[in-house]
């Protein structure tokens, strides 16, 4: 009996070394499959993608950042490298463009007055009469430009160097609290700044006027945030912009007035928003 039981220990213990040795030598397997990948990052994001490459790696895959190289080291199974591989390609493929046009429609109000002389002949007699003139004419210009700005960048689209009614928006900051009340500003000029942020087939445009002024000889600028507007747009889609929502009318009027002197000029844009995909052999730019 004592013979028997020894006999089933002896094939208990084997079949456990059996079976420890599988697991051992399927896990050391495993470990040799393991390989080696290093990938190029901007240093400023390189913890950023770190993150971003450990939530698509296996469980036995590794991520190290080599800061002073600017580099990600990944070791992982080839499956785990195929998904960082993946995930590598679409955040550092270059973002797409956005195209902004700018059409300014502008209607002109001119003054004139004063007398026009004219010569007059009758017979032997000439005289000079003067005709006295007051009146109002319009006129209309068309310009446009056009400003092409990465997804999630921004620009500047100048509007005039110059700005109307300085005292107007000198109270107008003032009470905004962007400028203080004993510091002088001497406005000098007037810009949208636009921020496009693609979705499918449609941009998000943020726009917000801004201010630039010269403080004690010094230029600064001034970012109206309380007045920033938002506006979606398909892509190629039009759209007006004469002033904004959340302005009053005054502010639309000084803001978009184009022309000088006598001529009271009020303006507005078309704005077409489109898409440009970009040069795949551009050099690479995260995706926002």
């Amino acid at each position: 009996m004592r013979k028997i039981l020894s006999e089933v220990a002896q094939a208990s213990l084997l079949l456990w070394l059996a079976a420890t040795a599988g697991d051992f030598l399927q896990t050391a397997a495993a470990q040799t499959a393991l390989e080696n990948r290093v990938y190029t990052v901007p240093r400023s994001e390189l913890e950023e993608t770190k993150k971003m490459l450990e939530s698509v790696i296996s469980s036995q895959g590794k991520v190290y950042v080599l800061r002073s190289q600017g580099k990600i080291l990944v070791q992982d199974t080839e499956e785990g490298l195929r998904r960082v591989d993946e995930l590598y390609r679409r955040i550092m493929a270059p973002a797409p463009n956005v195209r902004i046009e700018f059409f300014s429609n502008d209607v002109g109000i001119e003054a004139e007055s004063g007398f026009r002389p004219g010569v007059v002949v009758q017979g032997n007699r000439i005289w000079v009469e003067a005709e006295v003139i007051d009146q109002l004419s319009t006129r209309g210009s068309r310009s446009s430009q056009f400003l092409l700005v990465r997804n999630g960048g921004t620009a500047t689209l100048e509007i005039g160097r110059w700005v109307p009614v300085p005292e107007y928006f000198y109270r107008l900051c003032c009470g905004l609290g962007l400028i203080p009340v004993e510091v002088r500003y001497e406005f000098v000029g007037r810009a949208l700044q636009v921020t496009p942020h693609i979705h499918g087939n449609w941009v998000d445009l943020e726009i917000m006027p801004v201010l630039s002024a010269l403080v004690e000889g010094k230029p600064t600028t001034i970012e109206l945030q309380t007045l920033k507007s938002r506006i979606t747009v398909p892509n190629g889609g039009i759209f007006s912009l004469g002033g904004f929502g959340s302005a009053d009318e005054e502010f639309n009027r000084y803001f978009f007035a184009r022309g000088r002197g006598r001529q009271a000029r009020t303006g507005s844009f078309s704005v077409r928003v489109s898409i440009e995909e970009p040069d795949v052999y551009s050099t690479p730019h995260r995706r926002p």
